[in-house]
């Protein structure tokens, strides 16, 4: 039997024009609830299926777990190997999100961060603003004990000006600036800043001389991840902003400009250390890595900056194509 020729009919001998497009609307209004509680009803069947494996398992395709990272692992530690007969120490720590595979080389390594440290201090301001201590568009004042001419240009401005503090946490992750940096620092107390750490078990993050491990620096980024620290919506600003950086160097070099690579990096030109870490969002392959650079011999700042920009590029090639394309 015709249903809907019949129900037409139907119409057209009751009701007038207008009346029927309303049964009409309706008709297929429902029939696209019915629908999609019928998709709803076998989904949660589905996923009722397997209460004891991971949920996110779902909502991702087989081909998207990739468990075996050997291939990769040898080929980074021969550029790793290269390297140290050059008197360049190298950490690097990967892991792919979608099952926690990981690549850890030189994990006991110690590197001096560079700027990679404002990260889990603007994590600690954001805790401030999601449990309402402080409000993202509070203001802060510029004062002589902020001003950093090493890094950003916020230091041009006068003494006296007035930010908003999205705009001192965007300017320090983005821009890496240290005269934002100082500014949030010098608002933030101790128990403040160490609440990061605390509430993610790191509190040996920081040796006695400030220095990091990769690994243990990479699960910052995971934080912000899974939004475990922070709520998701404040997790998503700091992921945004962090994707949203004009520094196209090191990790960044060879990742497509249409991929999403969340990252902090880090320059300390003095102690002769460079850094990379974030989060390189390809579709489906989600994965973090972080790397950490210490030159030595005699080169000048320039050389020093444009070696391990090459390593860390090498580095996120390798990485990149071997999850893209597998």
């Amino acid at each position: 039997m015709d249903f809907f020729g019949t129900l037409m009919r139907l119409a057209r001998k009751y009701f007038k024009p207008h009346h029927r497009i309303i049964i009409a609307l309706l008709f297929f209004t429902n029939i696209a609830a019915l629908a999609f509680l019928f998709n709803s009803h076998n989904d949660r069947a589905e996923i009722s299926k397997y209460p004891l494996i991971d949920f996110s398992r779902n909502f991702i395709a087989q081909e998207h777990y990739i468990i075996n990272f050997q291939p990769l692992r040898d080929d980074l530690k021969e550029i790793i190997k290269k390297e140290q007969y050059k008197g360049v120490e190298v950490s690097i720590y990967m892991e792919f999100l979608n099952t926690g595979a990981n690549i850890s080389i030189n994990p006991d390594s110690r590197i001096f961060p560079a700027s990679l440290n404002k990260l889990p201090i603007s994590m600690a301001m954001m805790k401030k603003i999601e449990n309402g201590s402080w409000g993202i568009n509070d203001e802060l004042v510029l004062l002589p004990v902020d001003i950093n001419q090493k890094y950003g240009k916020l230091y041009q401005y006068p003494v006296g000006s007035i930010f908003t503090i999205e705009f001192l946490l965007k300017t320090a992750l983005q821009q890496s600036d240290n005269t934002a940096f100082a500014i949030l620092y010098r608002n933030m107390d101790a128990v403040e800043l160490n609440s990061v750490l605390e509430e993610l078990g790191l509190k040996d993050l920081f040796n006695d001389a400030g220095q990091i491990t990769a690994k243990e620096y990479s699960r910052l980024f995971r934080a912000l991840y899974t939004a475990s620290f922070l709520n998701r919506e404040n997790s998503e600003f700091m992921l945004e902003w962090l994707s949203d950086t004009d520094f196209s160097e090191f990790l960044s070099r060879d990742i497509p400009k249409n991929i999403m690579f969340a990252h902090k990096f880090g320059i300390n030109e003095e102690d002769r250390v460079f850094s990379d870490s974030g989060i390189v969002y390809v579709e489906n392959r989600p994965y973090l890595i972080t790397v950490l650079v210490s030159v030595t011999g005699n080169g000048t700042p320039e050389s020093d900056l444009e070696h391990a920009a090459r390593i860390m590029s090498e580095i996120s090639q390798k990485t990149f194509l071997y999850i893209n394309e597998l």
